[in-house]
């Protein structure tokens, strides 16, 4: 007893140890090197594929500010004219039109600058999504070695794929990527808010809430970003348990419901079915008709993200309308192609959430502009945003890959099939400085 008591008086004795506060080793940082180094690459790259449009002229839609006396102003003061400008949908776009023509007036150069700015930057905020993301614990222990180079990877991919010409080079499909920006920002700041990094939470969720605002300010089919956001909130942080989920995706439904009501009164009226029609009237099709028609488009978008042969890409497709299941054919085949990927995404969420996730983005962020809405058919600036996360799911198939000698393989394969000539030394670099 004696020497029990004279233990438990040692305890007593012995100092406070001080806590060191630990930083999981889920969350892996970047060295400033690895930043500068991929600032470098990307903008290194991005000017090599688009310095050639810097003085391109002005085409079709381009009239919008072309032509438009608001566009055109003398003072920086007028551009809260065109912010608070009643009839203008998408004002926020057209702000960045007038600051262009009050810097350099109509030369082409300054919008096409502005556009592969822009473009940029997507590329830029994109790599820190995808490095983000795949440093959650939900996905470190599997990715987090490579997390740098698979979002290296995924955006420079995303950056120079074909498939963006159009909405970079297109100057007026600047509301596309700027747009797109915004949303991706939203996205960013929710994702460093949940993550409660250094600032308080409060200011990463109400950058959120603002950008996601100013992004369908630009344009409206970022209105699916509050899905999205839901989406990512279930997928990864959360261990995807319906019954722990049902209160969220309840609320989802609710605020998609919601949303659509609203969104389709403000811009078609309280008598939105009668304007709906009509403007198919005006197209010449029905609404079955286009959803049909655009199942055979969205299988079309995934092919040119796989092979994106110039020979393929047009500024102006001449789609054949589909007025049936079987007419043509291809219709039910490519009906049954996109249930399929549907339900596979669905089935896999639990075994590989990241894969779900990167192909319900594609069909999200579709969903819009490739369903029943009476827009025009085809167009491949609508592939901007949806292309992200098939893009970024291929660079980490890449990674997946074993032996590793296989994924320089397949960098030099994605060089030579995606990749515009100037910039294949850098993809073949990668493989050399990356993959060792």
């Amino acid at each position: 007893m004696k020497k029990r008591f004279k233990t438990r008086r040692s305890l007593k004795k012995k100092p406070k140890v001080q806590q060191v506060k630990i930083i999981s080793p889920s969350f892996p940082s970047i060295s400033i090197k690895f930043y500068l180094l991929t600032f470098c690459l990307i903008t290194a790259a991005g000017f090599l594929v688009y310095s050639n449009i810097l003085n391109a002229p002005f085409v079709f839609d381009d009239r919008v500010f072309r032509d438009n006396p608001i566009i055109h102003i003398t003072r920086l003061t007028q551009l809260f004219d065109i912010l608070f400008e009643r009839d203008l949908g998408r004002r926020v776009g057209y702000i960045t039109f007038a600051f262009n023509f009050y810097i350099g007036g109509l030369n082409p150069f300054g919008y096409h600058l502005f556009n592969i700015i822009i473009h940029l930057l997507n590329a830029l905020t994109l790599f820190f999504i995808i490095f983000k993301t795949l440093t959650l614990p939900t996905l470190s222990d599997r990715w987090k070695y490579d997390a740098s180079k698979i979002a290296f990877l995924g955006s420079l991919t995303w950056l120079i794929h074909p498939v963006q010409i159009m909405a970079v080079t297109y100057t007026v499909q600047r509301l596309t990527s700027l747009s797109a920006f915004f949303f991706l920002v939203s996205l960013l700041s929710y994702i460093l808010g949940r993550l409660g990094y250094s600032m308080k939470r409060w200011f990463w969720f109400s950058l959120s809430v603002i950008t996601g605002i100013i992004a369908f300010g630009t344009k409206q089919n970022t209105a699916v970003l509050p899905f999205v956001i839901l989406l990512y909130e279930i997928f990864f942080f959360t261990d995807l348990s319906f019954r722990e989920n049902k209160k969220k995706l309840l609320f989802g439904l609710s605020l998609a419901v919601f949303l659509t009501i609203i969104l389709t009164i403000v811009y078609l009226g309280p008598d939105f079915v009668a304007e709906i029609n009509k403007r198919f009237l005006e197209r010449g099709w029905t609404p079955y008709e286009r959803l049909l028609t655009e199942s055979r488009v969205v299988v079309f978008y995934l092919t040119l993200l796989i092979y994106p042969n110039p020979s393929r890409l047009n500024v102006d497709y001449d789609f054949p309308l589909s007025t049936g299941l079987l007419s043509p054919p291809s219709t039910f085949l490519s009906l049954v192609f996109l249930a399929s990927i549907l339900s596979f995404a669905i089935y896999w969420v639990k075994r590989n959430r990241l894969l779900s996730f990167g192909l319900l983005w594609f069909f999200i962020n579709l969903v819009i502009e490739s369903t029943i809405i009476p827009l025009d058919l085809v167009f491949e600036h609508r592939l901007y945003l949806p292309s992200m996360g098939p893009v970024a799911l291929f660079a980490g198939f890449i990674f997946a890959l074993k032996p590793p000698s296989l994924k320089k393989v397949g960098i030099v394969f994605l060089s030579l099939i995606h990749i515009s000539e100037p910039t294949r030394p850098l993809y073949i670099s990668y493989a050399v400085f990356c993959l060792k």
